[in-house]
């Protein structure tokens, strides 16, 4: 099977239609734990050891309604978790149907062959996907403009902005989105 190629604008306008259904107003952080439970009303799962024994922190169920989270992520990392969760809605948003046409599934025996039977391009594609879409969920277009505006004001403006200044900046993105170092930054 070969997973189709979803580009980064139809990724953004899929993820903007997202929040002006679940969170038209754009406050931040986007409340997303919520939305998964209240808005799309799905059931969220921490596992003890879901990253040790699967290598994964997250997971969605092959019905689309529960998010599995590896329990510590989840107790311990909210920032991650958030991200965890983004990233499963992601693949509800972008590939449910996906999952649904290409073959039968009705046990997690079928899941787990489906997911085998993509090879390691298709996979990728899949993930890439999930994290552009959970991305621009946790960071919408707008509010991440004013903030990165508002904190280059503050730090005197795009001429005067030193190299150390992107780790300030980085700060501040993170405090405001609730999400971790790297994707902050990822993001700026």
């Amino acid at each position: 099977m070969i997973v189709p190629y979803i580009g980064d604008d139809d990724v953004y306008h899929r993820a903007e239609l997202f929040l002006k259904t679940y969170h038209p107003s754009y406050s931040c952080p986007v409340p997303i734990e919520p939305i998964a439970e209240s808005g799309l009303d799905m059931f969220i799962l921490p596992v003890k050891k879901l990253e040790t024994a699967c290598e994964v922190d997250g997971s969605i169920s092959k019905d689309f309604k529960t998010i599995l989270i590896d329990e510590r992520v989840y107790m311990k990392q909210e920032d991650r978790a958030r991200f965890t969760i983004a990233h499963e809605i992601g693949h509800l948003i972008l590939h449910k149907k996906l999952y649904e046409e290409s073959q039968k599934i009705e046990s997690i025996e079928d899941f787990i062959a489906f997911q085998n039977s993509l090879s390691p391009k298709d996979w990728q594609r899949l993930e890439i996907q999930a994290y552009r879409f959970g991305e621009e969920i946790l960071f919408p277009k707008k509010r991440f403009i004013e903030v990165v505006e508002n904190e280059l004001i503050r730090l005197g403006g795009l001429e005067g902005l030193a190299v150390t200044d992107l780790q300030t900046i980085g700060e501040t993105i993170k405090k405001a989105f609730v999400v971790s170092s790297r994707a902050s930054l990822n993001k700026l």
